[in-house]
Formats: C-alpha cells, sequence, structure tokens
C-alpha cells in the first residue's frame, strides 16, 4: 500500500508492506511516485522523480539512479524525472526524461532514455537515448541465468 501526505510546499509517500501473519513494514526510502510488482511477486518495485528503487518481502531494498544522456559539447543536463517503469521479460525498463540547457540555460533538448535493469539486483544492463519526445525501446540481452 502507498500512502502519500501533502503538506504546504510539498509532499511525501511511503509504502507499506503487508503480508498475511507478519507485522505491516513501512518500506525505507519509499518517496516514490510510481509502484510496480514483478511477475512473479516476490519484488515491488518504486520509481521517484529520479531514482529506482527495489525490495524483496522481507522489506531489504536496493537501489539505483539511472545515468542521464551523454552530454553533447555546450550543453548542460539540469534534471532527470523518471516518466515511465514497466517490466519485459524478466527484466525491468526504466524511461527518463532528462532537459539539456545551454550556457545562458536555454532549454535546447530534451532526449529521453530507456534503461534496462537485471533483477533482483537492478544492474543496468543497455541504456539507449533518443531525442525525445517517444522513447527508445528496452533493448533486450541475452541472459545467462
Amino acid at each position: 500500500m502507498r500512502y502519500c501526505y501533502e503538506y504546504p510546499g510539498g509532499a511525501f509517500c511511503e509504502v507499506h508492506l503487508a503480508q498475511t501473519g507478519l507485522p505491516v513494514t513501512v518500506l525505507k526510502n519509499s518517496n516514490v511516485t510510481r509502484l510496480l510488482w514483478t511477475d512473479d511477486g516476490h519484488f515491488l518495485i518504486g520509481a521517484g522523480t529520479n531514482t529506482v528503487r527495489s525490495w524483496n518481502l522481507r522489506g531489504i531494498s536496493r537501489t539505483a539512479v539511472p545515468h542521464p544522456p551523454l552530454t553533447l559539447p555546450g550543453l548542460v543536463q539540469s534534471s532527470s524525472e523518471i516518466t515511465r517503469l514497466w517490466m519485459d521479460r524478466r527484466d525491468l525498463c526504466v524511461a527518463t526524461r532528462d532537459q539539456l540547457f545551454d550556457a545562458l540555460w536555454k532549454q535546447k533538448r530534451t532526449p529521453v532514455t530507456t534503461t534496462r535493469y537485471r533483477l533482483p539486483t537492478l544492474q543496468g544492463l543497455t541504456s539507449y537515448t533518443l531525442p525525445g519526445p517517444r522513447e527508445a525501446d528496452c533493448q533486450w540481452v541475452r541472459r545467462s541465468d
């Protein structure tokens, strides 16, 4: 369950893991805007503004921060925001919209990067960037496990 609280000047969310016969656990670092269970139900994935977290059924977490796209000469990255996450086969896919500005802070580009992560480790496998607004496909890599 995800509970969100709004207060003047901000908001905060926390995720509670409820299992039959066990006490409810408040998951650490669970201020997330998106939640997704893995297909097997063993992991809960949460995405905040620019961080991805994975929790197992005991509430133990792993964290990943999607890498920004390659910067271009004369452009500066200002922010990254996770726009979507989804499962593809046994991996997690995350789309991130980035804002690139020139030296005078005029917005020049908003590329979208799609990154594939191995679960449960959140190891980055592949990452592709398109100029935006369309996101790249979540490229699959052959797995040995």
